[in-house]
């Protein structure tokens, strides 16, 4: 998710937050990461820490509309990857709290994340907000290019020359403009990632297609069937057929 701070930073807020906790960050089209302009970093927390709160409550744990993590094996991994990026230096301004008994971790955000941590390494699948902060627009593309090309790309700007850079400079599954998860909504547009993110699209008529064999069918005209020239016995006209063959096509 890529926010240069050109749209009013409640609403990339809100839509982030929407993003990311439907099913807890479980989804495959969760935004993973936060790549925000510097100076708007601090804005994006705040308000984030405010919305939560309103939305969820004081103790967002006892919301009934936050879900928690599948099984006891992703809550501890998830729980480790908070722990490490904290271990080896991130800031965490808000989250960070566990309740093992109901598979509940508290909606984190994790900032100044150093390069070896862990989280860097792997598709999150939970409620963790990772912040990472960029000046010019090729520093996001670098990031964005040195990481496994992602299922979804989500730019939130109003600058087209700043959303078209980055769409043509990068390789994701989809791309979305200022808003998150719509793309699967669409009927026509084919789903499906690059490489580490899938092979092939469902949906739409992309999806038709990679989902039907295409079968060849060829009728041949039985007086001027390319065999008739290449059969045997081999002789010199076949060698010539060979020759023309070899040199035009």
């Amino acid at each position: 998710m890529i926010i240069d701070g050109t749209i009013p930073m409640q609403e990339v807020v809100e839509k982030a937050v929407w993003g990311k906790l439907i099913n807890f960050g479980q989804t495959c089209i969760a935004p993973d990461y936060i790549l925000i302009k510097k100076e708007f970093q601090e804005q994006f927390i705040n308000m984030f820490i405010e919305h939560i709160e309103k939305v969820f409550g004081k103790n967002p744990s006892q919301s009934k509309d936050l879900a928690r993590i599948v099984n006891l094996q992703n809550y501890n991994r998830l729980k480790n990857l908070i722990e490490n990026a904290i271990e080896n230096g991130a800031n965490c301004p808000f989250g960070n709290e566990y309740i093992e008994a109901e598979l509940y971790i508290k909606p984190t955000l994790l900032t100044d994340i150093p390069f070896d941590a862990k989280i860097n390494e792997e598709e999150i699948f939970g409620p963790i907000f990772p912040i990472y902060t960029f000046k010019e627009i090729n520093e996001v593309i670098e990031s964005i290019s040195q990481k496994e090309k992602p299922l979804a790309l989500y730019i939130f700007s109003k600058n087209f020359i700043f959303i078209n850079k980055i769409k043509n400079e990068t390789s994701s599954g989809s791309v979305v403009i200022n808003e998150t998860l719509v793309q699967v909504l669409h009927p026509n547009l084919p789903f499906g990632g690059v490489n580490n993110s899938g092979i092939g699209a469902s949906t739409g008529y992309a999806g038709f297609k990679d989902f039907s064999h295409m079968k060849p069918i060829l009728k041949v005209n039985r007086f001027l069937s390319p065999s008739k020239f290449l059969n045997y016995p081999y002789n010199s006209t076949t060698q010539k057929v060979i020759d023309f063959l070899m040199k035009y096509f």
